[in-house]
């Protein structure tokens, strides 16, 4: 998505207008296009269609986040991989095993997810929601007493947790910048 930054001059005041286009082509907006549903904030009193000099238009790319850039992601991967893993390593007791490989299985799948797909504030909280569960399996699969995998448990899963609590915000923004929402 691109971001049209329009500078108008109208009755010897300058407006300026941010406004989100909707052209998935990737090419321009249409000559002096200042559409309702695309800039609610501009079209107080200025006409429907204006007509806008081509040099007066800046494209920019909206948002910061780039696929498979994000930190927390990788990390929650990196996490979710030691889980699955650590059964090779440590000794199982009770239902370790299933669950260290399960949660980290899907903390890998959602991080992945994440990184493909940056901006999916739902998707944080799934996976925040895995790295809760991993922390909180020691005690679902009654191993909490067996040091080594309960450790291995709470320390990826809080881990996982915490990263993807401090990817939720920027995420959440990042979608809520994107959404353009039908004005009638």
């Amino acid at each position: 998505m691109l971001l049209y930054d329009y500078v108008v001059d109208r009755k010897s005041a300058l407006s300026k207008a941010s406004c989100a286009t909707g052209f998935d082509d990737g090419g321009p907006a249409p000559h002096g296009f200042v559409g309702k549903q695309l800039c609610p904030d501009f079209v107080m009193s200025v006409p429907e269609y204006i007509s806008i000099p081509r040099d007066a238009v800046r494209i920019t790319e909206v948002g910061s986040m780039k696929k498979w850039t994000r930190w927390q992601d990788w990390v929650t991967v990196v996490a979710g991989l030691y889980a699955a893993l650590s059964v090779i390593w440590s000794v199982p007791a009770g239902s370790s095993a299933a669950l260290m490989v399960v949660f980290g299985a899907l903390l890998i799948v959602s991080g992945v997810i994440n990184l493909a797909m940056p901006g999916t504030p739902a998707m944080e909280w799934v996976q925040a929601a895995f790295g809760a569960l991993l922390f909180l399996s020691p005690w679902l699969g009654s191993y909490s007493m067996q040091a080594g995998v309960a450790w291995t448990s709470w320390i990826t899963g809080l881990v996982a947790l915490v990263v993807t609590a401090m990817a939720i915000k920027p995420s959440t923004e990042e979608h809520r910048h994107h959404m353009v929402s039908p004005s009638q």
